[in-house]
């Protein structure tokens, strides 16, 4: 038998590349679940029951969304300094 090939109980011949494959393929999906659940709080079943090309692009336009806000709020003046903060407190009765 091959070195790159491996016996499994039922008698068919797996190749190692074909095991990598898999592996990728689930550790593909385990990032895009992780991502939705993490981002969306979507449900592992309903990630897992998405066609793939559905999930893929669900995936990347999040990631858009994510990227244009962060932008955005980069472009934002930031925090109200605490001296106005104090200013303003005064005058709206809080």
């Amino acid at each position: 038998m091959d070195k790159d090939k491996k016996e499994t109980p039922i008698g068919e011949i797996i190749k190692e590349d074909d095991v990598s494959a898999s592996i990728s393929l689930w550790e593909d999906l385990m990032e895009d679940c992780f991502f939705l659940a993490f981002n969306l709080h979507m449900g592992y079943q309903d990630i897992r029951s998405m066609p793939v090309n559905e999930r893929k692009w669900l995936v990347e336009r999040t990631k858009e969304h994510l990227e244009k806000e962060q932008r955005l709020n980069r472009k934002s003046p930031g925090p109200i300094p605490s001296n106005l903060m104090e200013f303003t407190q005064g005058y709206c009765g809080t």
